[in-house]
């Protein structure tokens, strides 16, 4: 059993938005899966401002078979693993772990099994819980510094703290997988076993000669019995590796893979003949070992997924607008079924604290009334979303309550440009125009293209729904180079809003600009063509933030994350008037 773990790091604009958080107005938000087999399958989340579990006995069926069980918590749920129909685990953003062996059995069917702490860490990767199905299990809070693990996660035995793990190791996205017996795996960069009978680790091992300050290493990782286990991973910093080990993560032999698995991957196999890993697409072999022209790909029918499960016969893909399934998943056969932000499933065992099931979502078939697509600033995590896209997202739920509104993150790279020797080159590579120098311009091309297809895409698919364009920062970029240079005319009649928030081509003398800024100064990169009055678009800038509106002053330079650039907010709550 496998759940992917999130890295969070500081956001460009100080705030973090988790993607299966609940909105301003939404009943309920889910995202990580896992599927006991192919009639049992548990998400985690959040209603109604509690963390609560989704849970199915035909996960191949309607959205209606899945039942709510909310449990005793304010934080969402991060992260579950189901590795039998009787046994669920669910961590919660504070390191809460609960535990049941009755998942159907209700909210009292639910028991609080490591305490946590009392809020969630802004930082770092989010809490995490994997368990074998003989009852062997592992909670990482990375955050708080903290794990333990259990041999009996049916027993109501507290769980042993793992003090001996150093979870500042965390230097990237990781996952952590139990399959059987004592030891588990985890997968930081570096990789650890986990003895939960001693609670005892053995490590770190570095089969891709990861260091501690950079993204490279073994990220991702699925054990489907004791000896065998697979992993995911770069060298080097950009090739990508398929690992596999016949001890139990002892030792390892890594392929590389042409090209990339793709963004913020997740991978899950239920055995040493089905696996598969979800992204921007969704690929799966029926042969682990057979190398890379084994995998099958198809196309991701969410856009973008964090989180997989596969058992025998089934894989099951979660995002926050509902599932993907597949019996094929080798053939590339999947199957969605949209959730929609109205959804309000039937609670498993109703009582007074738990509301009946509401209205379905409007919408044609499993086509949304509005779709935000949202281009975060540069060095923010890949799966949030930007704080003015948050909020506009927020704002246009409130203002089309009952309608059906979803969104989508750009998942390109947003590289960083303020730090290291890398990160100077990136800033020098934009600031002079110079695409070989620095990965800025590549970063850009990234993201120009997935929002180009993409949005080709949903309005091929659902040429109804409204579109709604919101950037920050790079993002900002992005998102108003496609608007002027990639779009058709037929495709611009589709979108309803173009909200650019701290632009680096920001021009201060078109009529669609918001904010406080000065007249005199355009964006750090230069000034953009005129969006010749179009009131789909409006562009905000704030005075003195030396991206949209360039001083040359090192004081505003140096507070630009801090300080001018970083409250924009408030402007993506205006900019969804009018929608």
């Amino acid at each position: 059993m496998k759940i992917t773990l999130l890295r969070r790091t500081i956001l460009a604009a100080s705030s973090v938005a988790v993607s299966f958080a609940l909105a301003s107005g939404a009943q309920a938000a889910f995202e990580p899966i896992s599927c006991a087999n192919a009639s049992f399958c548990a998400q985690g989340g959040t209603a109604d401002g509690s963390a609560a579990v989704l849970t199915t006995t035909s996960p191949t069926g309607p959205a209606s078979g899945w039942k709510i069980t909310k449990l005793p918590s304010s934080f969402q749920v991060s992260s579950v693993s189901c590795p039998t129909t009787r046994l669920c685990a669910a961590a919660t953003a504070n390191g809460q772990v609960f535990v049941s062996t009755n998942p159907l059995g209700g909210t009292s069917a639910w028991r609080q099994a490591w305490a946590g702490y009392g809020a969630a860490g802004s930082l770092g990767p989010a809490p995490q819980v994997a368990c074998s199905p003989d009852g062997h299990c592992v909670a990482v809070d990375p955050v708080h510094n903290a794990s333990a693990v259990t041999s009996n996660a049916a027993s109501t035995a507290p769980w042993k703290p793992l003090a001996a793990l150093s979870v500042e190791r965390f230097n990237n996205s990781g996952d952590v997988s139990c399959a059987g017996g004592p030891v588990c795996v985890l997968a930081n960069g570096y990789v650890f076993q986990i003895n939960t009978d001693s609670a005892t680790v053995s490590g770190p091992s570095n089969p891709l000669n990861s260091s501690t300050t950079s993204s490279s290493g073994v990220q991702r990782v699925s054990c489907v019995n004791a000896s065998v286990c697979y992993a995911m991973g770069t060298a080097g910093g950009f090739q990508s590796m398929f690992l596999s080990s016949g001890d139990g993560g002892s030792s390892w032999s890594a392929t590389p893979w042409p090209g990339t698995f793709g963004l913020l991957p997740a991978l899950s196999c239920s055995s040493s003949s089905l696996c598969a890993i979800a992204s921007d697409t969704l690929k799966a072999t029926a042969d682990p070992a057979g190398g890379p022209g084994s995998w099958g790909t198809a196309p991701n029918p969410f856009g973008m997924s964090r989180f997989v499960s596969c058992a025998p016969g089934l894989c099951v893909t979660g995002s926050e607008a509902g599932i993907a399934w597949s019996t094929n998943p080798v053939g590339g056969q999947w199957n969605r079924v949209d959730f929609g932000p109205t959804f309000k499933p039937a609670p498993v065992a109703p009582s007074p604290s738990q509301s009946p099931a509401g209205s379905q979502p409007s919408g044609a078939g499993g086509c949304p009334d509005y779709m935000l697509f949202d281009s975060r600033g540069s060095g923010t995590q890949i799966n949030s979303y930007s704080p003015a896209g948050a909020a506009l997202y927020d704002q246009l739920r409130e203002q089309h309550n009952g309608q059906r509104v979803t969104r989508i993150w750009n998942p390109y790279p947003a590289v960083e440009l303020i730090g290291g020797w890398r990160e100077l080159l990136n800033f020098a590579g934009a600031a002079f125009k110079v695409a070989k120098i620095g990965a800025y311009h590549d970063s850009v091309a990234d993201g120009k293209k997935w929002l180009r297809a993409h949005l080709a895409s949903e309005i091929r698919s659902c040429p109804d729904t409204k579109l709604v364009l919101t950037g920050y920062s790079q993002g900002a970029q992005v998102t108003g180079d496609v608007w002027q240079r990639n779009l058709s005319d037929a495709q611009r009649k589709h979108v309803v809003r173009v909200a650019l928030f701290g632009d680096p081509y920001f021009n201060p003398k078109d009529e669609r600009d918001r904010g406080g800024f000065s007249e005199d100064r355009h964006g750090a990169l230069g000034k953009r063509v005129s969006f010749r009055g179009d009131e789909r678009v409006v562009s905000y800038c704030h005075l003195h933030d030396p991206i949209c509106n360039w001083d040359n002053n090192p004081v505003n330079i140096a507070r630009y994350k801090t300080a001018h650039h970083s409250d924009y907010g408030p402007d993506g709550t205006s900019a969804a008037k009018g929608i």
